[in-house]
């Protein structure tokens, strides 16, 4: 039960990992803080998993630390600006 723990803290961690490394430094607060949050919510889906399909179920409940920890990582991020589409102003 340890292993799987550390296991799926360590699948949120990758999810944390892989979405800074993919998205620009700017869209999330810290780098510290999104890979606390990815381990502690790959720690907690595994938990609510694991609590709703018991303890003969390791890949699924992997697969929930996967999901919590990547909803919860996208939480994090900023969203991006964009301009508003229509015309644009005049240039002087």
């Amino acid at each position: 039960m340890i292993t799987l723990t550390l296991l799926s803290m360590m699948v949120g961690l990758a999810v944390a990992g892989a979405a800074t490394g993919r998205r620009p430094r700017a869209d999330f607060p810290h780098r510290a803080l999104t890979l606390a949050t990815g381990a502690v919510a790959g720690l907690v889906g595994w938990g609510i998993v694991h609590a709703v399909l018991g303890p003969g179920a390791p890949l699924p409940t992997l697969a929930g630390a996967a999901t919590v920890s990547a909803v919860l990582v996208s939480l994090l991020a900023r969203p991006r600006t964009r301009p508003l589409p229509g015309p644009s102003a005049p240039t002087p």
